[in-house]
């Protein structure tokens, strides 16, 4: 097989540049390198990730497969500890109240409903969301449900066009008898409208 500059599959001078196997070795360029590097992960991370997620989606995934993060996200009840790529939720009296991280940009008028995956077995038996669109501002209640995929009520004058929430709260109410649950993804899905045009 012939080898050149951008192959980075062979033993050769140019394969070492490019690949992240050679590391430390002669040849190895690290501002040349892909395959094999901490930036391909990510990136394959990525789109694993975000396969069929629609424009105009906001989606946190708590850091990734090889990466432990909370993604800005605390637990105003309960408490909550980052994995690679999921949350472990600790119920208090059965009950994880979940806060988004502040200063989102988040348009009533282009998302219709909130979508939790949850891994293993532990779900919550009821959801209630709320938002606020200011930092110092009262919490509005604008959806409920069962299972982990709820449709969002906004409150009339937020579906202007113009408003934007800055925070998500979600209020987990586990069955009794649950112990910790794992939550992968919280994804905030866009109405159909939204999906066909690109978020403002």
């Amino acid at each position: 097989m012939a080898t050149g500059a951008f192959d980075a599959g062979g033993d050769s001078l140019a394969g070492r540049s490019q690949n992240g196997q050679f590391v430390g070795k002669p040849g190895y360029l690290p501002y040349t390198a892909w395959r094999n590097t901490p930036a391909e992960e990510a990136m394959l991370d990525f789109l694993v990730s975000h396969a069929d997620v629609p424009l105009g989606a906001k989606l946190w995934t708590f850091g990734a497969a090889r990466r432990a993060d909370d993604d800005g996200w605390s637990a105003a009840r309960g408490t909550l500890d980052s994995g690679n790529g999921f949350l472990t939720l600790a119920p208090d009296s059965g009950i994880v109240t979940l806060l988004s991280p502040p200063d989102q940009v988040i348009r009533p008028s282009h998302i219709e409903r909130i979508v939790l995956r949850f891994e293993r077995n532990t779900r919550p038996s009821q959801i209630r969301v709320s938002a606020q669109i200011a930092p110092d501002g009262p919490w509005r209640d604008v959806g409920s449900g069962k299972g982990s995929e709820v449709a969002l009520a906004w409150p009339a004058e937020w579906r202007n066009g113009g408003t934007i929430v800055e925070r998500i709260r979600a209020e987990l109410t586990f069955p009794p008898e649950s112990g910790s649950a794992v939550l992968s993804r919280v994804l905030l899905y866009p109405r159909a409208a939204a999906i066909r045009t690109s978020p403002q």
